[in-house]
């Protein structure tokens, strides 16, 4: 453990990254430990372990070369990238399926306190993605009296609901 600083900087300067630094110095340690009695004393004994350090260094930045790596913060900045990323996983969290039953729940109560007439424009215009002169076909009525039992049904149905 002596040698470990000077061969952590040896590896930093190469790597650039403590992280990897550290996994290197730890992999030339490992492997001096098993050459150990391939050790024939020509040169200093941190001479050798450094250049073991330097080689394991040079390897792993071979390696990350190969594999590149990019954050995911990184990629979302580019608007190609944003193109491209996929999420794999679309099922909602646990707390979006409880956030989601509650507002269901609330729509339900909601719902039942309004009058008939504003719950099938609701459905109509919500529900079916009827525009409103197909809603005012279908019931019969004026356009704007399908406009006008919209807006008061959202309107009601919004404090009712904030009331639950």
């Amino acid at each position: 453990m002596p040698h470990r600083n000077a061969l952590l900087r040896v590896a930093q300067r190469i790597l650039r990254n403590q992280e990897d630094a550290e996994d290197a110095v730890q992999s030339a340690f490992l492997d001096a430990f098993r050459n150990l009695d391939g050790f024939q004393g020509r040169s200093r004994f941190s001479s050798w372990l450094t250049r073991i350090a330097m080689n394991a260094a040079l390897i792993r930045l071979r390696a990350s070369r190969r594999k590149r790596e990019t954050s995911l913060d990184q990629l979302a900045e580019t608007v190609e990238a944003q193109a491209r990323f996929v999420l794999a996983e679309m099922r909602p969290n646990p707390e979006q399926e409880y956030l989601w039953k509650e507002g269901q729940l609330l729509l339900e109560k909601g719902f039942q306190k309004l009058w008939p007439l504003y719950v099938e424009v609701l459905h109509l215009r919500g529900m079916q993605e009827l525009s409103a002169k197909e809603a005012a076909g279908l019931l019969e009525v004026p356009v704007g009296t399908v406009k006008a039992r919209l807006h008061r049904a959202c309107v009601k149905l919004t404090r009712y609901t904030s009331r639950c």
